[in-house]
C-alpha cells in the first residue's frame, strides 16, 4: 500500500483511521488518490488519527459552507476565498488548503473562523502547505 510506504505508517494504524474519512471525502469529490497523497504526507509529521480528524473537519466545514450560510461562509467571503465543495472539486484538496493559508496568513484566529469546531485542524493545515 503506497500510503504505508510513503507515509511511514503501519497498516494497523492506517485502516481504522483513514476509514473514518473515505466516505465523506468521496461525497465531497476528493478522489482516493488525492486523499492517499495527503494522508501519506501528513502522517510523516503527525499521528494518523489526528490527520483523519483534520481531513474530516475540513470536508465537513466545506459541506456546511456550500450551503452559503453561517459564520464560516461569511468569513470565507471576507477573506475572498472559495471555501466550498465546488472549489474542492475543481481545484483539489491541497490547492484549497494552500489558498486558505495564504488568505488567512496562517493566523490561528482567522482559521478558527473557518473551522470553529475542529480538533487537530491547525496542525493539519500547517503541514499541508
Amino acid at each position: 500500500f503506497t500510503i504505508v510506504r510513503l507515509g511511514k505508517v503501519k497498516m494497523e494504524e492506517l485502516g481504522p483511521t483513514i476509514s473514518i474519512v473515505t466516505g465523506l471525502a468521496a461525497e465531497a469529490g476528493v478522489t482516493f488518490n488525492e486523499l492517499a497523497a495527503i494522508y501519506a504526507e501528513a502522517v510523516k509529521k503527525i499521528q494518523p488519527h489526528i490527520v483523519s480528524t483534520g481531513i474530516r473537519g475540513i470536508v465537513t466545514a466545506m459541506l456546511r459552507v456550500s450551503k452559503g450560510t453561517g459564520d464560516a461562509a461569511d468569513a470565507a467571503r471576507e477573506f475572498g476565498i472559495e471555501f466550498d465543495i465546488a472549489a474542492l472539486r475543481s481545484k483539489g484538496f491541497k490547492q484549497v488548503l494552500s489558498e486558505i493559508i495564504v488568505a488567512t496568513k496562517g493566523n490561528e484566529a482567522a482559521l478558527m473562523r473557518l473551522f470553529p469546531n475542529v480538533r487537530g485542524l491547525i496542525g493539519l493545515l500547517a503541514i499541508m502547505t
